[in-house]
C-alpha cells in the first residue's frame, strides 16, 4: 500500500530513537491527530541492541528508562485520544521504522534531527537520512528548539517558508493541528530568486494566496522578498518564530545528497525548533546556494527588500 493510499486512514507513527525527545515529537504527533477529522497515533520506542549482546538486564533498564520519558510527556489532550504506545528492540533503527510504518499502515513518521553538538548526532542524521531515500510514508523531520530541546512544542508564532510543490498539504495539516491545539499565529514566507522566470513569480504569489485562504480563521502575515541566496532571507525571519516549517530541498548538483547544505545548515544552526515536511515519493530539487544578490560573498543583511505584508 503507498503512502497516498495510506493517507485516507490518517495514522501517524512517532518512534523515539532518544527518550529526551519523547516531549517534543509526541506534542507534534498530538498536533496532528488534533488537526485531522479522523487520525491516530503511534508512539514506538526504540532500544538499540546487538546480535552479540542478547536481551539482558541493561537492556531491561533502557526499557524502563523509555517508558518513563514517554510517560514524562503526558499532557492534558482536551479530551482527545491520546496516541497509542509501542517499544521494541532494534539491531537497525531505520529498518524497524520502515517495519513499523507497513505493520500498522502509517501515513506520516514523525522523527527527531540531531542538532550540530548531539552526542550521536551523525548516526541519527544517518537514520534521519536514510528514511528519505526512498521514504517510506511522509515525514516530519523535527529539530527540537536549541535552548529548550526536551520541551513540549507549543508555539506561539510559526514560520513557514512556502515553496509550493508536494510537501505543501503536509505542511498545512502540520500548521491547522497547530493552531487549534496552540492557537498559533503564521507567517508565510516567499523568497524569489532575482533570475526567477516571471511564470514562477506570478506561482509564487498564487500559492500563498491559496494557502492562506486554506487556513481559514486562523491569524495570517504574509513575508515576500527577493533574493539570491532565499535560504539567507529565510534564516533572518526564522529568528522571530517559535517554530520553523519548511520542505525538503534536494541538491541538483550532488543526488546522492539528499538534504541541501542550506537545509542543513538551518537545521542545525536555527535557534527555533525546526520541523522539516517531505511528502513520500517527491523529486523536489533546488538550484544551487550563491552566496549575495551580486553573487559574490559578502555581509549584507537580508532584511533589506524583506517587504511584509498583512
Amino acid at each position: 500500500m503507498s503512502a497516498s493510499e495510506r493517507r485516507g486512514a490518517w495514522r501517524i507513527l512517532v518512534p523515539l530513537v532518544k527518550g529526551q525527545t519523547a516531549r517534543p515529537l509526541i506534542s507534534v504527533g498530538d498536533a496532528l491527530v488534533a488537526g485531522a477529522v479522523e487520525a491516530a497515533g503511534l508512539v514506538l520506542g526504540i532500544v538499540e541492541t546487538s546480535f552479540t549482546n542478547p536481551m539482558q538486564g541493561p537492556d531491561i533498564d533502557r526499557i524502563r528508562d523509555m517508558l518513563k520519558w514517554i510517560a514524562s510527556s503526558d499532557y492534558d489532550h482536551e479530551g482527545r485520544p491520546a496516541m497509542g504506545v509501542e517499544v521494541r528492540f532494534s539491531t537497525d533503527i531505520a529498518a524497524s521504522i520502515r517495519a513499523a510504518v507497513m505493520e500498522h499502515s502509517c501515513s506520516t513518521v514523525v522523527l527527531a534531527y540531531p542538532w550540530l553538538a548531539e552526542p550521536r548526532q551523525h548516526r541519527l542524521r544517518a537514520v534521519c537520512e536514510s528514511l528519505l531515500e526512498p521514504a517510506p510514508s511522509d515525514l516530519l523531520l523535527v529539530r527540537p528548539a536549541l535552548a529548550a530541546p526536551e520541551a513540549a512544542i507549543n508555539p506561539r508564532s510559526i514560520m513557514v517558508a512556502v515553496r509550493g510543490g508536494p510537501h505543501q498539504a503536509l505542511i498545512n495539516r502540520l500548521i491547522k493541528g497547530f493552531a487549534r491545539v496552540a492557537e498559533s499565529k503564521v507567517t508565510l514566507v516567499h523568497v524569489s530568486r532575482p533570475s526567477d522566470h516571471q511564470d514562477r513569480r506570478r506561482r509564487g504569489r498564487e500559492e500563498l494566496q491559496r494557502l492562506a485562504t486554506s487556513l481559514g480563521g486562523i491569524p495570517v502575515s504574509i513575508v515576500t522578498a527577493e533574493h539570491a541566496n532565499p535560504m539567507s532571507v529565510i534564516m533572518d525571519v526564522a529568528a522571530d518564530h517559535d517554530l520553523v516549517v519548511v520542505g525538503s530541498h534536494l541538491d541538483r548538483e550532488a543526488p546522492a545528497r539528499i538534504l541541501s547544505p542550506a537545509l542543513r545548515q538551518l537545521l542545525s544552526r536555527s535557534p527555533a525548533t525546526v520541523v522539516l515536511a517531505h511528502a513520500a515519493g517527491a523529486q523536489d530539487w533546488q538550484l544551487p546556494e550563491v552566496r549575495s544578490a551580486s553573487g559574490a560573498s559578502g555581509s549584507r543583511s537580508p532584511r533589506a527588500g524583506v517587504p511584509s505584508v498583512g
